[in-house]
């Protein structure tokens, strides 16, 4: 166990190794005072992962400094909400495919550097936070950094302390004309919302299935929830689905209540009214949204209305439902950074 501090807050870092499904590095976060937990930073590497990159060696250390420097980030940018989980997890190594676009981390960079400005306001000409950390909250390395933080400066949004130091960068600030322009954007939230914050959705993930598949739909439902994933699975809610309109219900549920619908396509589900019902609502959010609302996984190649052979799919029979739960745990992930 590793602790530290940084401002009046500890963090206690601990490793818990390898299991069935992952490893992972916990750093929670208390007010030193009355020890009253925060919040919790979370670094997660799933088993196949560690089997193929870290075959000979463990990634504790790399899954320490990563979260201790996302931890650190957080504290001192002021970005968290008290209570909450915030989770990165390494689908694929080096993976890039979540990298927000230059305009997004232009306008969290600004927003981090308005929280110090306005809540160090003494000192935060000279305030160093934590750059690897900011980096590994949005999956950006540091060169894209200081690429966003020079156009920063040359639209003098942001400017800089000389410090004479070759050793150290210049701490970097935000000008009245740069907390200007951030003011006019509404992105207080947290960077990487945590488990506890999710735009007031009912479940992560929304299950439709037919109910010949259903030992399919289980699997896949306890593989999520072991990840806590929130999860809509019919047979659990039983008592609050009794004597509900089930048609107006669940639109509800496949239109609005979950993050991610996963579909479990077949040839049962093709011919199933209440299947039909829960994919035409789950296809209108998709389309009012425009995302990848839709996950579907495919049992056999029976043609379903509405989606289209184009659109990415898992194939069940080569994949376990440990790894679809991996998978959604990453596209969960990647919301999170949104």
């Amino acid at each position: 166990m590793i602790v530290e501090e940084v401002l009046n807050l500890k963090i206690v870092g601990l490793f818990i190794p390898s299991s069935y499904v992952k490893s992972a590095y916990i750093c929670t976060i208390y007010n030193s005072e009355l020890d009253i937990e925060i919040f919790r930073e979370i670094t997660e590497i799933p088993r196949h992962i560690m089997m193929t990159k870290y075959k000979d060696s463990s990634p504790e250390a790399k899954l320490q400094k990563t979260t201790f420097a996302k931890a650190k980030a957080r504290i001192l940018i002021g970005n968290y909400i008290a209570g909450t989980d915030y989770i990165q997890s390494y689908l694929k190594p080096e993976d890039k495919s979540s990298i927000p676009e230059d305009e997004i981390i232009k306008r969290h960079l600004l927003q981090a550097l308005a929280n110090i400005r306005r809540n160090h306001f003494a000192i935060y000409k000279q305030f160093d936070f934590e750059i690897d950390g900011f980096c590994e909250i949005l999956g950006i390395d540091r060169g894209l950094l200081f690429f966003i933080i020079d156009l920063l400066k040359e639209e003098e949004l942001i400017s800089e302390t000389e410090i004479n130091n070759e050793l150290k960068n210049n701490p970097i600030f935000i000008t009245a004309k740069g907390y200007k322009y951030i003011s006019n954007f509404e992105i207080r939230k947290p960077i990487m919302k945590g488990i506890e914050n999710s735009d007031s959705f009912e479940y992560d993930i929304v299950i439709s299935f037919a109910g010949e598949d259903r030992d399919i739909a289980e699997q896949i439902k306890n593989s999520l929830e072991f990840r806590k994933i929130t999860v809509f699975y019919d047979d659990d809610s039983k008592g609050d689905l009794w004597g509900k309109n089930l048609y107006s219900h669940l639109a509800y549920i496949y239109g609005k209540a979950g993050k991610y619908c996963l579909m479990i396509l077949s040839e049962n589900y093709s011919k199933k009214l209440w299947t039909n019902h829960e994919r035409e609502h789950a296809q209108a959010r998709a389309f009012r949204e425009n995302r990848e609302y839709i996950l579907p996984i495919r049992i056999d190649n029976t043609e379903i209305p509405g989606i289209s052979e184009t659109i990415g799919y898992i194939e069940y029979a080569k994949s376990s439902a440990e790894e679809i739960a991996d998978l959604i745990s990453f596209k969960l992930s990647k919301l999170r950074t949104m």
